[in-house]
């Protein structure tokens, strides 16, 4: 990489490869970014200084940009490869809302035990702002931050933490505005918008395919409990006595696989902001209202009207039926299978 104007591209490493895969990337997309970085390598050393880094996208060093490098694995971010820098642009910039909240909440969660402080909330407020903790905050964002309440016992979960964002939406404007920023110096925010549009796409097809095969999965394995039951209980008593199998369902347990769900996601969810009934309580007043276990859902009435109906087409197959017959002495019983003689003339 040699002078700033060289658009010749170093050799691609990992990072590199995953960058391109996921943004798609052409070969006019990277030379254009190649050009920019190597503007910013003053020292044409191949590495961009940090101090660089913040001076293309125009914004004051601060703990939350170095978090950022700290995110995706590189330990040394004083200078950044070309590889290196990109991957912390295209991880950035990608990211949607809750997934740029997710990142402040990790930023102050360093114990990783799913709650923040007050006090951790209050730090994240002044690395955003640039503030000086002994002054502390003033004007709208003083007023924002003595507005928030929290649980008693002061901890603050991610749920909170988005409650916050929605109700006093500046208090985080800068970790937004970051990423506008990096958009507007790379490739520019129509690009991002489009390559983000195409990343969810693929991103939902992923998961549908990904759902698609625990379903069939979860089908087979079930097909395969449901044979073993048949074989043990017999085919007669499967079909005719369906009660009777909660009985073989714990010889043979349904195995455990997990099917996401993200509308359960979601009611928890919402659950649990609005301070509604937990989901144990939900199941137990199902349970009050029909009585327990309901033991006459739409499985026992197939399983009664099989039981009415399979017994005499079982019958009437395996048993020989004789037939009544009547003549000039009244009825007379004559085996179905008899052969009958003519009289001759």
């Amino acid at each position: 990489m040699g002078s700033s104007g060289s658009t010749l591209l170093p050799a691609p490493d990992d990072r590199l490869l995953k960058s391109i895969k996921i943004l798609d990337l052409s070969n006019t997309d990277l030379a254009k970014v190649f050009r920019l970085f190597c503007k910013y390598d003053t020292a044409q050393r191949g590495c961009l200084s940090l101090a660089n880094v913040y001076k293309m996208l125009g914004e004051k060093k601060s703990i939350f940009g170095d978090s950022l490098f700290e995110l995706i694995g590189i330990r040394d971010f004083q200078e950044l490869t070309f590889s290196e820098w990109l991957d912390a642009i295209t991880t950035f910039c990608l990211f949607e809302e809750e997934e740029i909240l997710r990142f402040c909440f990790f930023i102050l969660d360093r114990e990783k035990n799913g709650y923040i402080e007050k006090d951790e909330m209050r730090m994240l407020v002044n690395m955003l702002y640039n503030i000086d903790p002994v002054k502390g905050p003033t004007g709208n964002t003083k007023v924002a931050f003595d507005k928030l309440s929290v649980q008693q016992d002061g901890k603050i979960e991610f749920w909170e933490f988005e409650l916050f964002n929605k109700a006093f939406p500046s208090l985080f404007f800068p970790a937004f505005r970051l990423q506008v920023k990096m958009m507007q110096a790379v490739w520019g925010e129509a690009w991002w918008g489009r390559k983000k549009r195409n990343f969810q796409d693929r991103l939902e097809l992923r998961r549908k395919h990904e759902e698609e095969d625990r379903l069939a999965d979860a089908n087979r394995l079930e097909a395969m409990r449901q044979r073993r039951i048949k074989r043990k209980m017999g085919a007669c008593k499967y079909f005719c006595w369906p009660c009777g199998r909660a009985e073989y369902d714990k010889m043979f347990p349904r195995a455990n696989v997990v099917v996401a769900d993200p509308a359960a996601d979601e009611a928890e969810r919402l659950r649990k902001v609005l301070r509604m009934i937990p989901p144990k309580d939900v199941n137990m007043r199902e349970e009050r209202n029909c009585g327990g276990a309901c033991p006459y859902n739409a499985s026992s009435r197939v399983g009664i009207l099989l039981t009415l109906l399979l017994p005499p087409l079982f019958l009437s197959r395996h048993l020989r039926v004789d037939c009544v017959s009547w003549g000039g002495d009244g009825p007379r019983r004559q085996n179905h299978h008899e052969n009958t003689t003519r009289t001759p003339r």
